[in-house]
């Protein structure tokens, strides 16, 4: 219904109160006449007059309900709530509860799809899509090629960390940095994450991004929980691509988020990724 219309049932609606309200003083005027010493005739007169009067009354008052009924089903001009792109900026992807990207779109689906499927042709169980990795994916490449300039690069592996928390290939003691990422961005994922990353400048396709990790041993063994990572069972898998980067998180703790109910599996012994 366009705005146009709508007004002119508002206009209608208020020029039915305003008559409404003239009512109780009619039916005051005719209980009055009604007591004076009137003819039968005259009676009947002012008795079929009450009666037309209240007919249209009640036809007043279901109109009104009608009119009131196609008022509340206007569509708002309104748009519905969305991620605003200015909250989600420099340092605001770490702290931002929304930001565009968070969700899967197309060619993230599709790149979940092949990680499935490879791991299917390999006799291995499909993995489930985690909502709170999918944001960990999506915040950590806006944060690499928004923020880059803050990132400590003296670090192996340099990339694996985030603006607010630098990562070393070498120093086990920065390793925290990717597995405790979930709880920094405050989502709903209590367990650890573990991060795959590839790409660079220009663009990745997803096909182009299970290549690129297939070709790396440790990668490969990560997907296919072979290794050192045999005693891990996933049960999450966040995912985002953007621009040059494709991106996985992996984790053993079922989402919370996702309509599952098997109970997490325990932790086995630490082990390194790259």
């Amino acid at each position: 219904m366009t705005l146009g219309l709508s007004l002119g049932i508002y206009s209608l609606f208020v020029e039915i109160t305003n008559i409404l309200k003239l009512f109780p003083l009619l039916a005051q005027t005719q209980y009055e006449i009604e007591l004076l010493n009137l003819t039968n005739t005259q009676k009947q007169k002012v008795r079929l007059v009450s009666l037309q009067m209240s007919s249209q009354l009640n036809q007043a008052q279901d109109l009104i309900k009608y009119q009131q009924t196609l008022i509340s089903q206007t569509p708002s001009s309104t748009p519905p709530v969305e991620a605003n792109k200015q909250e989600c900026e420099g340092e605001k992807i770490l702290s931002a509860l929304i930001c565009p990207g968070d969700e899967l779109n197309a060619q993230e689906n599709q790149l979940y799809e092949l990680i499935n499927q490879y791991r299917l042709q390999k006799g291995l169980s499909s993995i489930p899509l985690s909502p709170s990795l999918n944001r960990v994916a999506n915040r950590h490449l806006q944060d690499l090629q928004s923020n880059e300039k803050l990132y400590n690069r003296n670090g192996r592996d340099w990339r694996f960390g985030w603006s607010d928390c630098p990562y070393d290939g070498n120093n086990p003691s920065t390793f925290s940095c990717m597995w405790a990422a979930p709880q920094r961005l405050k989502t709903a994922y209590s367990g650890k994450g573990y991060e795959l990353l590839c790409g660079g400048k220009g663009k990745i396709t997803p096909q182009e991004a299970l290549r690129c990790w297939q070709k790396s041993n440790s990668n490969h063994n990560v997907i296919l929980n072979g290794g050192e990572w045999q005693n891990y069972q996933w049960n999450a898998i966040g995912i985002a691509i953007d621009k040059g980067y494709a991106n996985l998180w992996f984790g053993q703790e079922f989402d919370r988020t996702t309509q599952t109910s098997n109970p997490p599996k325990p932790l086995p012994r630490p082990g390194r990724i790259w």
